[in-house]
């Protein structure tokens, strides 16, 4: 978790992709990676920029199975809460 957000941009991508994922209706391994990629190019990243600190946010673990699919399975309301409690985590720090 510390090697991931040790990057001062980590939290705030991290909540860009919060944000964006608050929006999708459509709550699909395709649709989450199409907006992942989406941000990335918006925010002029890497989309590992983006999977590492959403994984560690969604699951707590580094590594893992794919990612948009973990969190399809997972569902839109638990991931978003799990971004939430993540964002006041590194807050609070």
């Amino acid at each position: 978790v510390k090697k991931v957000f040790d990057k001062p941009e980590a939290a705030a991508r991290l909540k860009d992709l919060r944000e964006e994922f608050s929006k999708i209706d459509k709550w699909d391994f395709q649709t989450l990676e199409s907006a992942l990629k989406s941000l990335a190019q918006k925010l002029g990243c890497k989309t590992g920029d983006l999977v590492h600190p959403a994984r560690v946010a969604a699951s707590g673990r580094s590594v893992g199975p794919s990612l948009y699919h973990m969190l399809e399975v997972m569902g839109k309301e638990r991931v978003l809460e799990r971004f939430d409690r993540m964002m006041t985590k590194l807050a609070n720090k």
